[in-house]
């Protein structure tokens, strides 16, 4: 396998992470590249000529264009009564059930798709298959349905034969993930899992500044489409 089949974007908050990874699965959708995933919002509210960030949503990446959403985490009310019974992640509260119900069936699809290869094989013509993730961060890995899932696809990515191993031609699979920047003094980021996965030898780190990151989407697109091809 090649590392370029596990992408991880890094950047500090607000350095256009989810729009990046937005504009690349727009890229892959004209270039009839079966991607799915999600993307990670904010959710704010808007009154006076003000706004305040609520929390965060995570929205499906679909070829349709109707964006499935579901609620990720919220503020953190005072009256309010779920504060004993979801994890908390700074002044949020992550609402797993949520979360769940629309990250789980994502990944799980894919997951299916890649243990029925015969079934693959006629549903993706072009035999490229790119999973996007927005983000793998704290809030994230508080399901430990999520956390087990990432994991099966990263180790289903990485077994993968080559096509001269056997005689069913098998997909290739690209991961595309962003993760948190590393903000501790020994360039780590203080998350064990995600620490994990980017000291893998068979993931490429991608950094983005205001310097790179317009050039970036084209850089990640090439990338990901010369996978179609090797």
């Amino acid at each position: 396998m090649s590392a370029s089949n596990i992408l991880l974007v890094t950047g500090r908050p607000g350095i256009g992470k989810t729009t990046l990874v937005s504009h690349v699965f727009e890229e892959l959708l004209k270039n009839g590249i079966h991607a799915v995933g999600f993307k990670t919002e904010e959710v704010r509210q808007f009154y006076s000529g003000m706004s305040a960030r609520l929390g965060f949503d995570v929205v499906l990446f679909d070829s349709s264009r109707t964006y499935p959403r579901a609620s990720l985490a919220r503020i953190i009310s005072q009256s309010s009564q779920q504060v004993q019974r979801q994890p908390r992640v700074g002044q949020y509260l992550v609402d797993i059930p949520s979360f769940e119900s629309l990250a789980i069936p994502c990944l799980q699809s894919i997951i299916n798709d890649l243990e029925n290869v015969s079934s693959i094989n006629n549903l993706r013509k072009n035999n490229l298959i790119v999973c996007i993730i927005d983000e793998i961060g704290k809030m994230e890995l508080c399901s430990s349905k999520f956390t087990c899932l990432i994991e099966k696809l990263i180790s289903s990515i990485s077994n993968l034969p080559t096509n001269g191993q056997c005689d069913i031609k098998h997909p290739t699979v690209v991961l595309l993930a962003t993760v948190p920047s590393p903000r501790r003094p020994d360039g780590t980021r203080g998350i064990p899992f995600v620490d994990r996965i980017c000291s893998m030898k068979e993931a490429s780190i991608i950094e983005i500044d205001i310097s790179n990151r317009d050039k970036t989407v084209q850089e990640v697109t090439e990338r990901i489409l010369r996978c179609k091809s090797s």
